[in-house]
């Protein structure tokens, strides 16, 4: 039996989930645990993960409305029957010795969640986007206040080496490692964090329970961004940045945590945005009046297009079932009951 059981959550798109799968199998020795959460990819997506599932003994759950990412770890954390769950997007890319290098992490730290060094940027300009840091509610005079500083961000991949394994109170979720049996214990996953703070909440969540959070820099997992998506993919994309699901994110964590200090949500706020119109620095000559009329088309399409996708998955997620067992792993006796 291994000591982790994977989970692969659905991000911001679907078309990625095959080559985050390809990249598991490929770096991830046997006997291995994996479970799929598919809700809402498109009929091509459905077809290649039922034939994943029954090639590599993956479980695959799937929902006819499209779920938040908290939505798919809670759901998943059900058929976990291992000590470590490791919860990764669609959209992270692992290499070899990956999860290896995660438990040993956790065995010599007793840490309660392990995060590796995450990096993103095209591939000749990656950089580093997760490498620990600190983040805490501050309390000034009554008024409460989020503060989050990250070590690292943005510095070239040079700095690896230098990087030492360290304790953190800054989360991330596009790959950790978390112990199955400490999740349970604080509580499922906040599910009204519809598209922001879901690492954050769990970071605070970790650190009122007393339960530590390591950084290991002997890991370091790729986040596929910018990414080229496919045109099923952007009623998802539109949605998960959208200002509605990110407001509706903020109050809730706002109110969650007592916060009276909400200046940072601004900085989320035009975040969503640059991802949603694909905002960056315009090159010089004819390709940048090119890209700035681009830029003038999205702006026009995502005024009008995404209430329009946010009010119809809202609709259907009004109307959802529940979720079913596509294909159970071998392993699996939950799902295998489920499915029966």
């Amino acid at each position: 039996m291994p000591s982790s059981t994977i989970v692969v959550v659905e991000r911001e798109s679907f078309s990625t989930t095959i080559t985050t799968l390809e990249a598991l199998i490929a770096h991830t020795p046997e006997p291995r645990r994996i479970i799929v959460i598919d809700s809402g990819a498109p009929r091509w997506t459905r077809r290649r993960l039922e034939a994943f599932a029954a090639e590599y003994d993956m479980t695959l759950l799937r929902s006819r409305t499209l779920l938040n990412a908290n939505e798919e770890r809670n759901l998943a954390l059900r058929y976990v029957e291992t000590e470590y769950v490791a919860f990764v997007d669609n959209d992270s890319i692992v290499a070899e010795g990956w999860l290896q290098g995660l438990e040993r992490c956790a065995r010599e730290t007793r840490a309660a969640l392990v995060i590796p060094v995450i990096t993103w940027g095209p591939p000749d300009k990656m950089s580093i986007h997760y490498a620990g840091g600190a983040t805490h509610i501050a309390d000034d005079g009554g008024v409460r206040r989020l503060e989050e500083r990250g070590h690292a961000l943005g510095h070239g991949l040079d700095e690896l080496a230098a990087l030492e394994r360290s304790p953190s109170t800054t989360v991330e979720l596009h790959c950790a490692l978390a112990r199955a049996d400490t999740l349970r214990r604080i509580g499922p996953l906040d599910e009204s964090l519809m598209s922001a703070r879901d690492h954050i909440d769990l970071g605070l969540r970790l650190a009122a329970a007393g339960a530590p959070v390591w950084m290991e820099p002997g890991v370091v997992v790729h986040y596929l961004w910018p990414k080229r998506l496919a045109t099923s993919d952007y009623p998802y994309f539109f949605a998960r940045w959208s200002d509605q699901w990110g407001e509706r994110s903020f109050a809730s964590f706002n109110e969650t945590w007592r916060i009276d200090d909400t200046s940072i949500d601004e900085g989320f706020r035009y975040g969503h945005r640059a991802r949603r119109l694909r905002r960056v620095p315009w090159p010089s000559g004819w390709r940048g009046h090119v890209a700035h009329t681009r830029h003038r088309v999205r702006v026009v399409v995502d005024r009008v297009a995404t209430p329009l996708v946010v009010r119809h998955y809202d609709r259907q997620r009004a109307r959802a079932t529940a979720p079913r067992v596509v294909h159970a792993g071998s392993w699996d006796a939950l799902a295998r009951a489920q499915a029966a």
